[in-house]
């Protein structure tokens, strides 16, 4: 089970928590924080924050794994943090993690505001859900993604991806090799470990979260050495973003806002990604359009480098907010 966020982060906000779906007895859980000392009934933006973890690891309520720039954004402007789960590779395909992506965005739009006013008597505020802005890292940023691109734009102004995963059909995912992450040599797997693995997950019930222990071998680790990243993930087109970002042109559909930042020393999902969907994003779009996505290389930073210590006087931070000022809250 996640660790529960603690106080030290979210201290100017109170927390419910509910479920948005549920998949053979597994429910799928939602945290929505709610600024403090807001006037009743007031009316707030909202902000959709996924956790990363490759799709593999995390959970909505891991502590050490929410920016706490993020969260000071959000009391900042007084927005309702909603932070979901999704069901996790391997136990579950992509597909399935696309599906309830899909399926919160329904809650979002027709729950939200009934929970609010129920599990928040004191404040009972209103979600401005023409007011939106979707935040994600690393897995989360390619939910963040994946979120504009698959059309879940309803009351969307801007996305906010860190670092996010996006060119997963790439070698680095798909073919075997030495990689050191974090700077350090691959562990030492014991022979038929990654098939092990995978064949329970095969049978095994669907989990929404999953923190590893420093001592324990990493799943995701194993699979970027074996290559089989994209084997797990699936083969259909709507899993990649570059993929979708096609689709967005050819169905002649808005490109959404989007602010996405990677460090240039990030040794798990490298930045590479990212240069090639601002690439394609020019082509595919035109100097015009494509401009309404901009990216940020941080210099000298790893992969997860925007930790406790970044909050929002860091110089690139400041930057992301005068951004956001043009479309959000």
């Amino acid at each position: 089970m996640a660790e529960l966020l603690s106080t030290t982060k979210l201290h100017a906000f109170d927390r419910q928590d509910t479920t948005y779906t549920s998949f053979d007895g597994l429910e799928i859980g939602i945290t929505v924080f709610v600024p403090k000392n807001v006037d009743k009934g007031s009316t707030l933006p909202v902000l959709v924050r996924w956790h990363g973890g490759a799709l593999i690891n995390g959970g909505r309520d891991y502590e050490p794994w929410f920016p706490r720039w993020i969260i000071e954004l959000a009391a900042l402007h007084k927005a309702i943090i909603v932070c979901p789960d999704y069901r996790l590779l391997p136990e579950s395909p992509g597909l399935d993690i696309l599906s309830d992506l899909h399926t919160f965005y329904t809650w979002l739009h027709t729950s939200l505001s009934s929970f609010l006013i129920s599990s928040f008597s004191d404040s009972r505020p209103t979600p401005d859900l023409s007011n939106i802005l979707i935040t994600g890292e690393s897995a989360g940023g390619y939910m963040a993604i994946q979120s504009s691109l698959l059309g879940e734009t309803k009351g969307v102004k801007a996305v906010i991806a860190h670092y996010p995963m996006i060119d997963l059909q790439d070698a680095w995912y798909s073919i075997p090799s030495h990689k050191e992450i974090f700077n350090q040599p691959p562990p030492s797997y014991p022979p038929g470990w990654l098939d092990a693995q995978l064949k329970v997950a095969g049978t095994a019930a669907p989990v929404t979260s999953r923190i590893p222990k420093e001592e324990d071998l990493d799943l995701f680790v194993a699979l970027l050495q074996q290559g089989r990243y994209t084997e797990i993930l699936g083969a259909d087109s709507s899993l990649f973003p570059l993929e979708n970002l096609k689709k967005v042109k050819e169905e002649g559909k808005p490109l959404m806002p989007m602010w996405i930042f990677h460090g240039d020393e990030d040794s798990i999902i490298p930045i590479q990604g990212t240069w090639k969907f601002m690439e394609e994003v020019k082509s595919v779009f035109g100097e015009k359009e494509g401009g309404k996505v901009e990216s940020r290389v941080v210099v000298g930073k790893e992969h997860g480098f925007d930790n406790d210590e970044v909050g929002l006087e860091v110089d690139w931070v400041i930057e992301a907010q005068e951004w956001l000022k043009e479309y959000w809250p």
